[in-house]
Order: C-alpha cells, then structure tokens, then sequence
C-alpha cells in the first residue's frame, strides 16, 4: 500500500479540548480498512472494531503488500492512532461538540457548516451538543479540521471519536 493514501491524515490527534495531555500519535505500523472483507482469508488482521453505527473496522500491519485501497467507500483505508503505551484506536470522522450549556447545537448549525462540518446527530439529554462530520464525508477531513470546531465561540470541548479495542476487566 502506498504510504502517501495516509499523509491526508494530521500526525497527531488530541484526546479533546478537556484532555489534551493525551495524545494519539499516526501509526506508520498499521493501516484500518473501514466496512470491508478481509483482505484475504489469509491476513492476519490485528484486531477488529465495531462502530456504534454497525461499520466494521479491520486493523492489519502495514506490510505494503496490500494492493490498491480507496480512500473513501466500502474498503476504504483508514489510519489507526496510537497511545505511548501502544493502545490502538481508529478515528471514525465523527467529532462529538460540546457548547457552553447555554447554547444549542441545532442554532449553530450554520457556523458548523462554514466549519466544513455537519450535524449527523443531536442528543436530546444535551441540546447543547451534537456529533458532526466532515462536508465531503472524510474522516481525514474531519480530523485535518478539528481546530475550526475549536476555535467558534462556546464551544466548551471538542473529542474526535475513536474506536479502541475493548480491555477486559
């Protein structure tokens, strides 16, 4: 695989507005197809996530030898973060949006969209926040763009959403 399919997406990704001492890192070492057969029943995939919308995420090493993936679609590749510790996680291209208490979602519909950004979801326990994607539907998108969402005025914390494996108790 071409390592340039992943140079759209930032080098680093912050946690959120409310934790940015944790940072998540671009993996070089692992590439996530979104949605996606296995690459071929004899792939070795590292692990596999479920996204709340039902999307299957499937890690694999990046050996290079993965041919051709899109960018977008059915099959499309994605880049997979990591911690220091070395915790995998997948960006989904949904950023969840949090305004001051005072202020709703819905009525900052428009400046979200001067974001290059769209609400996909409103909470109705949270008028005052929303999970929004990128216009064009790109996850890398989403994410190159987070500080857009940042900087509007209430806005009290931004969180890129981020599949993680889950850690047995």
């Amino acid at each position: 695989m071409d390592s340039d399919a992943l140079r759209e997406y930032p080098p680093t990704l912050k946690h959120s507005i409310q934790h940015q001492d944790i940072v998540y890192r671009r993996s070089t070492d692992f590439i996530a197809l979104r949605g996606a057969p296995p690459l071929s029943t004899s792939d070795a995939r590292v692990l596999e996530m479920t996204g709340d919308d039902g999307e299957l995420m499937r890690v694999y090493r990046a050996t290079g030898d993965q041919g051709e993936v899109s960018p977008s679609g059915p099959g499309a590749v994605t880049a997979v973060y990591a911690l220091p510790s070395g915790r995998l996680a997948v960006p989904t291209g949904r950023v969840f949006v949090r305004f001051r208490e005072d202020v709703a979602a819905e009525a900052r519909a428009g400046e979200l969209k001067r974001a290059g950004y769209r609400i996909t979801k409103t909470l109705a326990y949270a008028p005052n926040a929303a999970w929004v994607e990128a216009d064009d539907g790109e996850v890398a998108t989403a994410l190159r763009n987070i500080e857009r969402l940042e900087a509007m005025s209430g806005v009290v914390n931004v969180e890129p959403q981020l599949l993680t494996p889950r850690v047995p108790r």
